[in-house]
């Protein structure tokens, strides 16, 4: 009965090429793209699962001075495994000074570099391809370097034994692992023991904070396998009894250990220095589309089947005649249903490897490997379970439909017309509403991506550029770096600061002056600049005055502070407020020096010092790790700005350390992820629209097929092209009607979630609201005038003349 059934869905599939190319084509575009998104959010929701212990690892972080900040102290995770058997292992992560690695001629900066213990290859999944990892950082000036590393140094070859220079160490390469997956959140190029602390910072931690409770340490523990946060509970307590009760400074306030398990970092709630967190409002953006576009595909295929139940009707009254029972009619019919969806299933499988493997989206979604995810057993279980569901989804209600209906009436010419409307004008409301609100969710995301764009920062980014200036030997000449970079023509002006916007963030516990005068502890955003800063960036000081250019001893002692800490003190009088030891005398602006993400802290500027003999008194050490940012106004022709610029400072420097980048870029990164999710929801966007549309061209030649003796006789009668047009579309338009209002509501609340990320978003306006209803209403009558225009203007004698 099976081999039967397929062979007449085989031969039906090709007797109704229209019909079927268009149930085809909506099913095979709507796989394609849900698989590609599926692919996507698969990718996304296993990220960190590569690490073979991923559900025994765990992160510390702290709370303290009323912040939660990723790390602990720099001992915490030694005490930790000595004193609880749960905690099997500990790993620590310390970004290192080292960036910039030379070999021969070869140099290049490397931002992921890391200071880490020996237990990083027990905790972590690190697949070795040369050298021992048991020994790998035995020695403190050895280096453990990644594939991509270690092929941009020494191509093919076996790097192990080789050495890889600084501009103070060499280290010689001891292992060479794989290139960690792009879904890992915590990535390193390379990793160096971390017993250099000692070398990079002798003392270290040097103090109980930096040791017990809180350093800019990231800290892993490998727990059992029956650790539990009840179990860590017990722990933190007998910690902080231990450890900190006694220690803890008053004004560090309520001091809490977290832990947090690897694989719900993240997705988890930013916090201070916590890295790159994922976006789960687009998670769920990417999964509704996924449903929706397979849904719209099943609702094509469903609706073409039933408007065109009037023909099948006599086949399955003769076939209920025959004995066929409704049992085998449903099986019939279902079989059709796999037949078609087998055939866009290998289709769209076909179209998404395609996609793939030219690589049309990689620079969308950020993810090169993908396709290698195609055979991955989820993944092939998906889509097993996506062919059985799409089948059933889009076949089951036609069966039902056609095998209920009773002999006779089938049989009877009057019956076979009759068909089922309701279920099928709901099926095209619900396609519109699918449709008008993802166009409505589309124009708020590009709306609101325009916004963070193009937002006042309370600074000047265009034009800029920044460079990051490494040791007191080059720091103490940038008054004639500056003198001869303003002699270029190329530049306009030159300002230093500890960092450029876009580039960091430091925080300070620090005592603040009440309006009572009360020295009361406050976190704030301390920044070191030169007086020129305010003005290369066009910063605007609303009170007071900004720093003079002398550097005298008096002038060190000043401060400027932003109209959020004046808010946040609610200061009457700003002007001479202590802070630390320095008193208030500007107030600037408020400005951005985060993304728009973040609300607005409370920043602080300092002075820099920059008399010839400030690092004087710093040890050898502590000079080659001074570092700078120096922001440069330059004129409009870029690239010859940048060949000056590298040309001056290669004559106070080696040059193998410069890296020039653009303030503009450097704050745009900020929001790479919201500017891609905005093109990739407009992309689906586009395709759902497309498949509804290919469903409404179907619908619309058949209706126009079945009316067009009705036409032809309203015609005769003295209709016009006109009043006949709008005869036809009067059900697009009321379907359109009917979907306005649960179209917006589902939209306003999706993007609710999506702009929930952003402490500043753009109001949400009824302008693309009106613009997506306008939209389709534009697509779907300009669909049935086309495909109506031949039977509504063609001759009613040819369509009358067998009456």
């Amino acid at each position: 009965m099976f081999n039967l059934a397929i062979t007449i869905a085989v031969r039906k599939l090709l007797r109704e090429r229209l019909y079927v190319s268009i149930s085809i084509g909506s099913l095979t575009i709507g796989i394609a793209c849900s698989l590609i998104i599926a692919l996507y959010l698969y990718s996304e929701l296993t990220y960190d699962q590569s690490h073979k212990n991923h559900e025994r690892i765990y992160r510390l972080s702290s709370t303290a001075y009323t912040m939660t900040m990723n790390g602990a102290g720099t001992e915490t995770g030694p005490i930790l495994m000595r004193e609880n058997p749960e905690i099997l292992d500990y790993v620590r992560f310390r970004a290192a000074p080292e960036q910039w690695f030379t070999v021969g001629d070869n140099s290049r900066v490397w931002e992921e570099i890391y200071l880490t213990d020996p237990s990083v290859f027990n905790v972590f999944t690190l697949n070795v391809i040369h050298g021992d990892k048991d020994a790998a950082l035995d020695d403190p000036y050895s280096i453990a370097i990644s594939e991509s590393f270690a092929k941009h140094y020494f191509g093919d070859r076996n790097p192990v034994g080789e050495v890889i220079n600084t501009e103070r160490f060499g280290f010689r390469v001891s292992l060479v692992y794989e290139d960690m997956p792009e879904n890992v959140q915590f990535k390193y190029d390379a990793i160096l023991p971390f017993e250099l602390m000692e070398v990079y910072s002798p003392g270290f931690p040097g103090s109980s904070s930096n040791g017990k409770y809180l350093a800019a340490v990231t800290t892993y523990l490998l727990v059992s396998d029956d650790f539990s946060p009840e179990v860590f509970d017990t722990i933190r307590k007998g910690y902080f009894e231990t450890y900190l009760q006694s220690e803890l400074p008053v004004e560090a306030g309520e001091y809490k250990l977290h832990a947090q398990l690897l694989t719900e970092n993240y997705y988890s709630e930013p916090i201070l220095d916590g890295g790159r967190t994922g976006n789960v409002a687009t998670v769920y953006t990417l999964a509704g589309l996924a449903v929706f576009l397979l849904l719209m595909a099943c609702i094509n295929y469903i609706n073409l089947t039933t408007a065109r139940a009037g023909k099948r009707l006599l086949e399955i009254g003769m076939r209920k005649v025959l004995g066929a029972s409704r049992s085998q009619l449903i099986v019939q019919l279902l079989c059709e249903s796999f037949v078609y969806c087998t055939v866009s299933l290998l289709a769209g499988i076909l179209l998404a490897v395609c996609v793939l493997e030219l690589s049309l989206l990689d620079e969308l979604v950020g993810k090169s490997e993908l396709l290698t995810m195609l055979s991955r057993p989820p993944v092939a279980l998906l889509v097993l379970v996506l062919w059985i569901t799409v089948s059933l989804v889009a076949g089951l209600y036609p069966a039902l439909h056609l095998a209920r209906t009773r002999v006779m009436s089938s049989l009877k010419p009057a019956a076979r017309m009759k068909q089922l409307p309701g279920v099928r004008e709901v099926l095209v409301v619900f396609q519109l509403v699918i449709s008008c609100c993802i166009i409505i969710c589309v124009l708020i995301m590009q709306n609101q991506v325009h916004f963070v764009l193009n937002a006042p920062l309370g600074f000047e980014t265009k034009d800029k550029l920044t460079v990051r200036l490494r040791g007191a030997d080059v720091i103490e000449q940038i008054g004639a770096i500056r003198q001869q970079l303003l002699q270029s023509g190329s530049v306009r002006a030159v300002a230093t600061a500890g960092f450029a916007p876009g580039q960091g963030l430091a925080m300070s516990i620090t005592e603040v002056e009440s309006n009572d005068g009360v020295l009361n502890t406050t976190m704030t955003h301390p920044l070191n600049i030169e007086p020129d800063f305010l003005t290369v960036m066009d910063i605007d000081v609303i009170a007071g005055r900004g720093f003079s250019s002398l550097p005298d001893e008096k002038e060190l002692s000043y401060v400027m502070v932003s109209e959020a800490l004046v808010r946040q003190m609610d200061w009457d009088q700003p002007l001479g407020k202590r802070i630390g030891r320095g008193e208030v005398i500007g107030v600037f602006r408020d400005i951005h020096y985060q993304s728009l993400h973040e609300p607005i802290g409370p920043l602080v500027l300092w002075p820099l010092n920059s008399a010839p003999n400030a690092f004087s008194s710093l040890s050898e050490s502590a000079r080659a790790q001074l570092e700078r940012d120096l922001i440069i106004a330059v004129t409009d022709d870029l690239s010859a700005a940048r060949r000056d610029i590298l040309e001056v400072l290669s004559r106070f420097t080696s040059g193998r350390n410069l890296e020039l980048r653009s303030l503009e870029d450097s704050w745009l990164r900020f929001y790479q992820d919201d500017v891609k999710a905005a093109r990739l929801v407009s992309i689906f966007a586009g395709i759902s629209i497309f498949i509804s549309l290919l469903g409404l061209i179907g619908l619309t030649s058949y209706a126009a097929e079945q009316r067009s003796k009705e036409l032809a006789i309203r015609k005769v009668l003295g209709a016009s092209v006109g009043q006949t047009l709008l005869l036809l579309s009067r059900h697009a338009m009321l379907a359109l009607a009917l979907a306005i209002v649960p179209a917006s509501l589902l939209s306003l609340y999706l993007m609710q979630i999506w702009l929930s990320r952003f402490t500043y978003t753009d109001d949400v306006t009824v302008a693309p609201f009106i613009w997506a209803f306008l939209l389709i209403a534009a697509i779907s009558l300009t669909t049935v005038v086309l495909q109506s225009w031949r039977t509504v203007t063609g001759n009613p004698v040819e369509r009358l003349r067998y009456e």
